[in-house]
Formats: C-alpha cells, structure tokens, sequence
C-alpha cells in the first residue's frame, strides 16, 4: 500500500481518529495493541506470503531475546547464533535469485530441479530494514540497554506501518518510550503535517519529473550525447534524494503525527562536503546503525589509521551487499568506502599544510571558503559517478554507460531543456537552506490563524496534484 494513494488515505483516516484516542493517558497502555493490528493489517496488503514470513522473523527474534535474559551466561553465544541466523534468514530471501542466475548463467541450464526459476524467489518487502531492526534490538538486549519488552511492543517495534518498508531504522530504547508515553496527538498547525505535505511534493511532483528523463539513457547510453548523459546522472542524484527524502518525510509525518518521536533521516546531502560528512546527512538511520553496530565493533578508529581506514571500507562494503546482490551494489560500496578513505587523508593534509603556513587570518577565512566551495562539488560530482552503479541494473550496463559519457560522439542534445535545469537547480539549492531560515518560517507559520494555514495547506495540497504526472512511479527504495 502506497504512502501516496486514495488506499493508504482511507486507512490512514480512521487509524489517526483511533490513535487520537487510545494514545490519552488513561488508555495508552493499550495503543500497543492497536499499532500491531494496524500494521498487520497494512503489511498484509503486500501479500500474505509477505506477512507470514514477517511474523516468523519476529518470532524467531523474540525468541532470541528472551534467551538472552535468561541465559545472561551464555548471552554472547546466543547474540552470535541469532544475528548468524538473521543474515541467513535476509540473505536467502534477497540473494537466492541472483545466485541462481548465476549458476543458470554458468551451467547453461534453463531451470534448477522441480522446474525453480529466479524469478519464483519473491523477496518480502521491507526485509532488509526490519532485519537491521531486530539485530538492533538483539544487540542492545546483549548491552543491557533496553529492557526485556513484552511480545505486542516488541510486534509493534519491528512491524510499526510507517517506517517497515523502507525504514528509517528506529533504535528500540527511542521506540518503547514513545509507544508508552501519552503524548497528545499534534494538531493541524503542527509542522509534521507540513513535513508530509513537502514529502508528498518531492515525490509526486520533482522526483517523478526527474523520472522521465532518467529511464532512456541509463537503457540505452549510446543514444545519447556526453551531455545528456552526464546531465541524466546529476538527474537520477537529484531524483533519489527527492524520492527517499520525500518517503522519509512522509514516514516521520506519518509516525510524530501518532506520537512517535522520530528522528530526521536527511539533513541537506546535496550541499554535503566530503563523503564523511555526506554519510552523516544521507540516510541517517542507516550509516548510524553501520557505524555502531559494524565500523565501531570492528575497532572504529581506535586500532591506527590504517585499521581505521580498513574498518571503514568493510562498512561500506557491507551497505553495498545490503542494498542488492549484483556487483554494481558491491563497487558503489566500495566506492564510497574508498572516497571516504580519501576525504580523511585529504582533511590531514590540509590540516597539517594550514597549520605549516603563516598567512594573515584573512587569507586564512579565503582559503577555507574556497575549500569548501571546491570540496562540496567535488563530493556532489563524486557522488554522482557512484550512483552510476547504484542505478544500473548490472556492473557491465554501468561500465558502458560511464564509457559514452565520455566517449560519445552523438552531437544532438536532447536534455537540453530549461525545466529540467530549473529542477536541478532546484533541488540542489534547497539543500543550502540554512536550518535557522528554516525556524524562523515555522516561527511565522505557528503565528497564522488555523483558518488561514487550513486554506494554505488545501491550496498547496491542490498544487501538488495539479503538478503530479498521472502516473507515479513507486518509492526507489521499495525494492531494496
């Protein structure tokens, strides 16, 4: 069921108008009840076959954190068994139909025994970020910092309807708090509904604008000039913040509005300077969970630089597998782990030739606004090049795509399009918008009459669908 549907609004409606109620605190206790039902009902949606193998990962994990209370001298081997089982249990689902291929592909063989094609694999949607979610929970049991919960709380942690299918990934102490706690229901002139509606926006309107011009040359490159092609990858950058931003907005909306204290997931990306400092704004909730529970258990930066290089591309690596199983997820992985690698050494070096020159402090204030001027389109550009990979569908389509778009020799531009570089710019612009400019707007906003902002918000509502193609494309991340 999509955020963005007459579907979703019609079961949204009456789970808002309950939650009103059963979130007071004479009956908070039994809104944990109320939240398991709702997200069954919302996962069953996608399928059956998708809810059952839900309900099994939350079983077999509840199961796993009981033992661990239980068994306290024997926790350590139990975590290990458990996260062990959860990755098989991830990859089996997600990664059983490219090795299947591949061994098809090698064999030359049609099918495996009793006629098992790739294609008969279906993968649960959502797995990868609730598995992230229960081996959180699993870990922070380990650690002592989050009580044993009962079975329904736990239910409504790893199933909780707007954050299963594509996250962000909520830490269980942050969780459990707000399900118990009888915070009222926000009202309209809260800025959460505003945060769906910009989320909406995103989606619907820029990034299914950026659609139709990135689907050609990413299928067939040698159709299009160095220009188009380039100017399509910087599209597609464009396109995925705008898509998963836009979700993540919704989804934060979605779970403030029922009382859920959620944390953003995007802090302006685009307008990042070096791939330490991108990783910190893009996707939060998972270079967080990396970095505690995979950089950080490997040693972090606390075993020498070389290690703390080595831990660091390990971490990418992993994010890589995390999102697909072909290669082209892998090398976009690694990419970033090496470029990561390189803004660390590049900061040493400048820190260290700084520190070496004396220079007046004007020259000084120059010099590092010209860094970061250089350095943030330098990291934009390289980030670009990674999502190469990140949006073919193989490591070769990848390959020959970066290859016309430095070998092509077609001459007609095709994207040479005013709308189109009104969008980038855009989309890149609003990523420089200082956090301050943005209280002081929230700060007008609180200030107008409910009256006014219901008009304002139904005539932006309006624009939205006037704006909105009349096919959108599904959320990117739905299929990771």
């Amino acid at each position: 069921m999509d955020f963005i549907s007459i579907k979703f609004l019609l079961f949204f409606i009456p789970v808002l108008i309950l939650s009103t109620f059963l979130k007071s605190s004479k009956t908070v206790r039994f809104y944990k009840y109320f939240i398991a039902l709702v997200s069954i009902v919302f996962y069953a949606f996608f399928g059956l076959g998708h809810l059952l193998t839900l309900i099994l990962s939350i079983c077999i994990n509840y199961l796993g954190i009981s033992l661990l209370y239980r068994f306290k001298k024997r926790k350590k081997t139990i975590l290990i068994f458990f996260i062990i089982l959860n990755i098989l249990y991830l990859f089996t689902f997600k990664y059983s139909s490219f090795l299947i291929s591949t061994y098809l592909g090698i064999s030359k063989v049609e099918t495996l025994p009793f006629g098992i094609l790739p294609t008969d694999i279906i993968i649960p949607i959502g797995i990868s970020f609730y598995t992230f979610r229960v081996i959180s929970h699993l870990v922070e049991s380990y650690r002592n910092k989050v009580t044993k919960p009962d079975f329904f709380s736990y239910f409504c942690y790893v199933s909780f309807f707007p954050q299963i299918i594509s996250g962000p990934i909520e830490r269980p102490d942050r969780f459990y708090n707000s399900l118990s706690s009888p915070i009222q229901i926000e009202n309209i002139k809260d800025k959460s509904f505003i945060l769906i509606i910009i989320g909406i926006f995103k989606k619907l309107v820029l990034a299914s604008f950026f659609y139709d011009f990135v689907q050609g040359p990413f299928a067939t490159p040698s159709n299009y000039s160095q220009y188009d092609l380039i100017i399509t990858a910087i599209s597609y950058t464009c396109m995925l913040y705008l898509d998963f931003s836009g979700y993540s907005d919704i989804s934060i909306g979605i779970s403030r509005i029922l009382g859920f204290d959620t944390p953003k997931n995007f802090d302006h990306p685009l307008s990042a300077m070096g791939f330490k400092d991108f990783w910190n704004r893009w996707h939060i909730s998972l270079s967080t969970w990396l970095r505690d529970y995979v950089y950080i258990p490997l040693g972090g930066n606390k075993k020498g630089r070389l290690r703390k290089y080595l831990n660091t591309l390990i971490t990418f690596l992993i994010s890589g597998i995390w999102h697909g199983a072909g290669l082209q997820y892998s090398i976009w992985g690694g990419l970033n782990g090496i470029l990561s690698v390189l803004t660390d050494v590049v900061k040493n070096i400048r820190t260290k030739v700084l520190s070496n020159i004396k220079i007046s402090d004007n020259s000084v204030a120059i010099l590092r606004a010209l860094y970061k001027t250089l350095g943030t389109i330098l990291t934009f550009a390289l980030v670009t090049f990674t999502f190469i990979f990140f949006n073919s569908k193989s490591l070769t389509d990848a390959i020959s795509y970066i290859k016309e778009m430095f070998t092509s020799t077609i001459s007609d531009n095709k994207y040479w399009d005013p709308r189109l570089l009104f969008a980038i710019w855009l989309t890149i612009r609003s990523n420089f918008i200082q956090d301050s400019t943005i209280s002081k707007i929230y700060g007008i906003y609180k200030k107008t009459p409910t009256v006014i902002i219901i008009i304002l918000l139904a005539l932006l509502i309006y624009l939205v669908i006037s704006l909105s193609p009349s096919t959108v494309p599904p959320f990117i991340y739905f299929k990771f």
